[in-house]
């Protein structure tokens, strides 16, 4: 097996963006939109100062109840926010297009708007326009890759947004604001979920998402590339990588991916994007988990042998895993002692052969590949959600044991499918002759299974399926906080039909050699003026970058 060394390069070249557009841009005048810029680049900081004392008057007004403080403060939210407009004007068209292509961006603009929705309808008041200025910021977290003029002010505050998630779902949750709603929303025929609850689905993920940019933002700071062009790094936007041999000829390369455009007789509003970090350059194929010393001579010489044994172990444990599921999480109990006993029989024999196939892959896969995956956020997110579902679903079958072995052999084999990154070419033709391909049935099946399981749940009354009290707090006479292990599981179902049913089609539709979760950051620079340009404020002069001439 010569070929064995491989290259992280990118899957196709990086694209030039017009960044210069924007809504302001195209709604104002060249003259006004020159002035707007000089004057927010002198005075943003008093805006961003504005929307702090926003917030805090947006928080204490859950527990206002005096009509007349009410009112002024209700008054003077959304002018206080006006810093968040502003940034929402000025964002990067060019780059918000290439946003829009993310299945993340979607992801994360969706949970935005129905959490605020949701706590909107907790309110019913005007303190709505308090969702408003929150939901409007966190948009623009979210939106982060294509702030090109507040990017240095955003950085200092997109941690806050977490915090200010969480205590308000709290608050919510607690009923401690003021003259709060708490009523059922109609689903489905006579079935109605919790407006609270509903709440809390949302900013439990929605909370992770503003997390993870508040923490990538701090970590990736702005730094000048020359004298008037300054890199911004991406926190959604990234390149999809593939594994080439090294001998062969790279997409796309620094050279070919410039670090900014600096010539004189190219437009600087025309930037390319590059790369600002490889997660990895080069890959050996055969510092797999188990050392290549132990398994290369011995599967070259059987080869046939060992796929034929290998695909026949894997196709039973699945089979046998379909077939148990559909009896342990149906309608009926077993009848007899002697059907329990298949039943033992059957989910210990689907778990074994389960372990043994994914078990042979994961030997195989690669240790660095496997490394990256261990700390990549779409895994750790996904087997999270996997985790907690699992957990839920294993105590509302009252941890019976055959049915709690299904349960483990599902997420065998959904981390099984997710971790394929790790598994170089070489290995994956020719010695497993595999193609990822044969991954999304199995995906697929674990999706479905799980949409059975909420319809089970939440519809049908399943008798198989016991509710329990994880956590009751009695607040009042009247009112009582309680976690239930049904209203956990109905949600990271939800989370997981939303999130994880991208993976079906990565695996369908990537090519063998492009890697589904290892992605590379990308940066791009820009040569307009911050909100506040830190060289103004530092000086107090009056700089001219050609953010004073948006338009010819």
């Amino acid at each position: 097996m010569k070929e064995h060394m491989y290259e992280v390069e990118l899957f196709r070249p990086l694209p030039q963006v017009d960044i210069s557009t924007s809504f302001f841009e195209r709604c104002a005048s060249s003259h006004v939109y020159t002035a707007t810029v000089d004057v927010l680049a002198r005075r943003y900081g008093i805006l961003a100062a504005f929307f702090r004392v926003g917030m805090i008057f947006a928080i204490v007004l859950l527990f206002v109840s005096n009509q007349l403080a009410h009112a002024i403060m209700v008054a003077c939210v959304l002018p206080f926010s006006l810093s968040g407009f502003v940034t929402a004007s000025f964002l990067s068209l060019g780059v918000l297009r290439m946003l829009a292509s993310y299945y993340e961006f979607w992801f994360m603009t969706v949970f935005n708007l129905l959490h605020w929705i949701f706590f909107a309808l907790v309110l019913q008041d005007g303190r709505v326009v308090t969702c408003i200025s929150l939901w409007l910021g966190c948009q623009m977290a979210i939106s982060v890759d294509a702030n090109i003029r507040t990017f240095h002010a955003s950085a200092a505050s997109a941690l806050i947004g977490f915090p200010i998630l969480v205590t308000l779902t709290w608050l919510a949750t607690v009923e401690k604001i003021q003259d709060q709603k708490n009523f059922r929303i109609a689903v489905y025929g006579d079935h109605s979920v919790n407006i609270l609850d509903a709440v809390m689905f949302t900013a439990s993920t929605l909370g992770v998402f503003l997390l993870k940019i508040g923490i990538l933002k701090r970590a990736g700071h702005a730094r000048p590339k020359s004298a008037i062009l300054t890199a911004l790094p991406c926190m959604t936007i990234k390149i999809t990588l593939r594994l080439a041999h090294r001998s062969t000829q790279p997409v796309t390369s620094d050279s070919q991916t410039p670090r900014g455009t600096t010539h004189d007789d190219v437009d600087p509003k025309i930037q390319q994007f590059h790369v600002y970090r490889l997660p990895i350059k080069q890959v050996d194929g055969l510092r797999t988990i188990l050392p290549s010393k132990y398994w290369l001579g011995m599967i070259e010489k059987h080869r046939l042998l060992f796929r034929v044994l290998l695909y026949t172990v894997g196709f039973t444990g699945f089979s046998l895993n379909v077939y148990q599921s559909a009896v342990d999480f149906g309608r009926e109990e077993p009848t007899s002692n002697s059907s329990a006993a298949r039943s033992d029989a059957r989910s210990a024999l689907a778990f074994v052969c389960t372990s043994v196939f994914c078990g042979t892959f994961v030997l195989l896969y690669q240790r660095d590949l496997l490394r990256l995956l261990r700390r990549n956020f779409d895994v750790l997110f996904s087997s999270c959600q996997f985790l907690i579902f699992g957990l839920c679903l294993c105590d509302m079958v009252r941890w019976d044991i055959h049915r709690v072995t299904v349960v483990v052999s599902w997420m065998v084999w959904y981390h099984w499918a997710v971790t394929l990154d790790a598994l170089t070419p070489t290995i994956k033709r020719r010695v497993f002759g595999f193609s990822k391909r044969l991954a999304a049935p199995v995906t697929a099946t674990i999706i479905v299974g799980g949409a059975a399981v909420f319809y089970e749940v939440v519809f049908s009354g399943g008798t198989r399926f016991h509710d329990r009290v994880l956590w009751e707090q009695k607040l009042s006479s009247s009112h009582t906080v309680v976690l239930r292990t049904q209203t956990i599981l109905v949600g990271r179902v939800l989370t997981i039909l939303l999130w994880c049913s991208r993976q079906v089609f990565l695996l369908l539709l990537r090519d063998e050699d492009e890697l589904n979760l290892i992605r590379g950051l990308v940066e791009y620079c820009t040569p307009f003026e911050f909100f506040p340009d830190p060289k103004k404020k530092r000086k107090g002069i009056r700089t001219v970058t050609v953010a004073a001439s948006p338009r010819s």
